[in-house]
């Protein structure tokens, strides 16, 4: 399964290398205002790449396949999401190590910021995947476009007005909380409502594979 994973980074690593070249130089000193900007904005250019690859498998019927063969449902949803989540961490790791090396963010600092936009990202995979096995590409498109354009513009103005009303005092409730199981309840959060979701893509498409065949 690795080795499938492995094959969709060899094949898609020239998708994936304008959104990281972008990112780097949004983060660079001539801009500024990428290193400034929440990290988490970040997370809308994974959700883009996301968005661009199962696009592009569409259009051309890319299936993943072993030697040519197709493989079980299960191991091709597994690889799907194992794939895009990675991608992504990939695209978030870059935002924050061009922050560490371009814009003087320490390390421990950067790394902190990654876990937000992550957590983001993965609450979109796990809410993007069913719809995508359960409708298709087709009648999502649009609707994913007008999404990942509004959170683009939205994401901003929403950040500059909940730092101008103090976050309405829900930053002073979660720093009050311990830091360590806040998180932990979050994680696991996350992660129960991303195998809930592997559970459904897994369920939708072998309905569409057994109506293929049919």
């Amino acid at each position: 399964m690795l080795w499938l994973v492995y094959e969709r980074f060899a094949a898609d690593w020239i998708n994936m290398l304008p959104f990281l070249l972008f990112i780097i130089f949004l983060n660079s000193p001539w801009i500024g205002a990428g290193a400034e900007a929440p990290l988490v904005l970040i997370s809308i250019f994974a959700m883009a790449f996301t968005f661009r690859i199962l696009s592009h498998d569409e259009q051309h019927c890319n299936r993943i396949a072993s030697n040519g063969q197709p493989v079980p449902v299960k191991t091709a949803v597994t690889v799907k999401y194992a794939f895009h989540i990675a991608a992504g961490m990939c695209i978030i790791a870059a935002a924050a190590l061009a922050r560490v090396v371009l814009a003087d963010v320490l390390l421990w600092a950067a790394a902190l910021q990654t876990l937000p936009p992550l957590a983001v990202f993965v609450i979109f995979v796990s809410v993007f995947f069913p719809l995508y096995y359960r409708y298709g590409m087709e009648p999502i498109r649009i609707a994913m476009a007008v999404y990942l354009l509004a959170l683009l513009l939205a994401l901003p103005l929403l950040d500059e007005l909940a730092k101008k009303h103090a976050f309405w005092g829900m930053l002073d409730v979660v720093q009050s909380l311990p830091a360590f199981p806040l998180r932990l309840v979050l994680a696991c959060g996350t992660f129960v409502g991303l195998l809930v979701s592997w559970g459904l893509s897994v369920r939708w498409h072998a309905r569409t594979e057994q109506a293929r065949a049919s």
